[in-house]
């Protein structure tokens, strides 16, 4: 079977900045990655090299999906919810499908998939809204989930489904933010699942093996995957013991682009 991690970013450059990092720790664990992105094309470029390289150091492949704004739809909210729909691209295929965030740098696979749909920490929400970090479900399930249109192209079936959820356009940032875990939750109503409970760090608010930027500090458990800080391009000693030989160059080139 075919694994297939789908992560999305814009041109933003601090999120930006971390493709290649995040793309070789799931080349690392043995997945393929699916990027959906929305910005220009120049800063792109920046990344695309290094993972290049990385793919095939790895023999493992990236493929990137341009979206396309859409009336309505706030850029920031629809870019966050492509990731709902990487199943258009695998439907019909023995693929397994796990959503992830662009900061989200994933160092254990801990996907021991059990069910139609498997979901990893819905214990941090308090089992209500489902996580984006993470689920995981096969190709045609991710489909069916998200009520998917074939005689329609994926802008229109993105359109579709987004608009149907109120907190798209909700005047509350925190709503607007959630709108992908908000569909998410709803679509995965009633669906068989198997939750993976993840658990705190002792003596942490953190996830269990988390390295977190809001304390960063190696946890007792064993790493499991490490949220990366903010402003990226101020962190370097930070960030430099997490990836490989690439990343001096790289970080001096994206800083040299980012002060221009």
């Amino acid at each position: 079977m075919k694994r297939v991690a789908v992560i999305s970013t814009n041109d933003n450059l601090d999120y930006l900045f971390y493709l290649p990092l995040v793309i070789e720790g799931w080349y690392k664990l043995g997945y393929d990655v699916h990027v959906f992105y929305h910005g220009k094309t120049e800063p792109l470029e920046l990344s695309m090299d290094v993972i290049t390289n990385l793919s095939n150091k790895y023999d493992r492949d990236t493929d990137v999906h341009f979206i396309q704004s859409i009336d309505g739809i706030d850029d920031v909210t629809l870019i966050q919810c492509a990731r709902l729909f990487a199943g258009y691209f695998y439907r019909g295929t023995d693929t397994r499908i796990v959503t992830s965030d662009i900061d989200m740098l994933v160092v254990k696979d801990i996907f021991l998939d059990k069910g139609n749909v498997d979901v990893y920490g819905h214990d941090l929400t308090g089992f209500k809204q489902v996580p984006m970090c993470y689920v995981s479900a096969t190709a045609d399930r991710w489909w069916n989930m998200m009520g998917l249109d074939e005689h329609i192209d994926l802008q229109a079936n993105m359109a579709m489904v987004i608009r149907q959820e109120p907190f798209h356009n909700s005047c509350y940032g925190h709503e607007k933010w959630a709108t992908d875990q908000e569909i998410l939750t709803k679509k995965l109503a009633g669906q068989f699942s198997y939750t993976h409970e993840r658990g705190i760090e002792p003596g942490s608010f953190l996830p269990k093996g988390r390295l977190d930027r809001y304390n960063w500090v190696y946890p007792n458990s064993e790493l499991i995957d490490v949220h990366l800080p903010r402003n990226p391009l101020n962190e370097y000693g930070k960030l430099v013991t997490l990836a490989g030989e690439w990343f001096k160059d790289y970080f001096d080139k994206f800083k040299a682009y980012k002060e221009k």
